[in-house]
């Protein structure tokens, strides 16, 4: 480090200018005074050591953005007192204080406060908490700007603050945006499921289904009158798309069909089979299609899973694994549980 003499007034050893300027540099003074009468003396020059602190501290504001490291001052001190332990802990602790109490001092400054406290050991330890203890009771603030004309923060720090400043402002945008996207999915999610009024339904004692609303299930023609139970010939029951009176919507299951491959063949699910596997895609795939189609009031409640699997293995022309029945069964409990919100909104994005 650079020798400062010369270039302030303790060059020419001015004490009151030097205490004028770093009431820290008096009060260490007193509390070393106060030492030497409780312990019977001081053992090194104490003005040096008070002097050598305020060099540093005058080296320290003009270095205050980018300053040298810690161990370069420890070194420069030792050799300034000789290597006198006392004289060098006092120089030490001296500097940490100031340097604490300096209100304006940017951080690269503080830091390197901070670490000088990391210096001070044995006895100087006595000397520092002495001398913090005067200091927080005489209320000492010291200005960098004013101790030793602190030069401007240089450019290329300038920039890198500003380039951190603006990424923190991006990352702020960002989880934001991330925050707003969620609250539009989760919109988006309500309003597909928002719930489709399908009609009154009344059973009677046979469990005969009569609907009113959104797809009526009236008795098909062919048995109107005959007596017949509607649950062995409502359509419903084959079909899984049907119009208003009961027959297969050839148009609807055919539209329907080919979306349900194209989704297959984009997914690369072709060489699947149904099974009675809950976690199997076609499966999953299935019941967020039906999720749909109700939302769409192509279909109504309740869904039946064997329609449902008719069209699939019938119209979609997907192989099985296994019997009908088991696959059928899944499909029923799957059609009650909730459905997976990930698969839904892909296969949203076909309709």
């Amino acid at each position: 480090m650079e020798d400062p003499l010369g270039s302030y007034p303790l060059a020419i050893r001015q004490q009151g200018a030097l205490f004028e300027r770093n009431p820290v540099c008096a009060l260490a003074y007193r509390v070393c005074m106060d030492m030497c009468e409780e312990y019977g003396g001081l053992h090194f020059n104490l003005m040096d050591s008070i002097e050598v602190a305020d060099e540093v501290c005058l080296h320290l504001v003009r270095h205050a953005w980018q300053p040298p490291c810690i161990e370069q001052y420890y070194h420069w001190i030792q050799g300034r007192l000789d290597n006198n332990h006392a004289a060098v802990m006092c120089a030490c602790a001296t500097v940490s204080v100031s340097v604490s109490v300096m209100a304006d001092a940017p951080e690269p400054l503080r830091e390197l406060g901070r670490n000088m406290r990391g210096l001070v050991y044995g006895d100087g330890n006595r000397i520092l908490e002495n001398l913090r203890s005067a200091v927080y009771q005489q209320d000492i603030t010291l200005s960098a700007d004013a101790y030793g004309e602190m030069p401007a923060m240089p450019l290329a720090l300038r920039e890198r603050m500003e380039l951190e400043q603006e990424n923190d402002k991006l990352v702020r945008q960002v989880i934001a945006s991330k925050r707003k996207l969620k609250e539009m999915e989760a919109k988006q999610y309500q309003q597909y499921n928002a719930p489709v009024y399908q009609g009154c339904t009344f059973n009677d004692s046979h469990d005969t289904h009569y609907h009113y609303g959104a797809q009526p299930a009236s008795p098909h023609p062919s048995t109107e009158g005959k007596g017949e139970g509607t649950e062995q010939t409502d359509t419903r029951y084959k079909k899984l798309f049907c119009n208003a009176f009961g027959d297969e919507d050839t148009q609807r299951t055919n539209e329907e069909k080919q979306r349900v491959q194209r989704y297959i063949a984009d997914h690369n699910l072709g060489n699947r089979q149904l099974d009675s596997a809950r976690d199997n895609p076609l499966n999953r795939i299935a019941v967020c299609f039906c999720a749909k189609w109700l939302s769409l009031r192509y279909i109504g409640q309740p869904v039946s899973a064997t329609a449902l699997l008719r069209f699939l293995s019938d119209d979609c022309e997907i192989e099985l694994a296994t019997e009908p029945k088991p696959i059928a069964n899944v499909l029923a409990k799957m059609l009650k549980a909730d459905k997976d919100k990930e698969i839904f909104y892909d296969v949203c994005e076909y309709f």
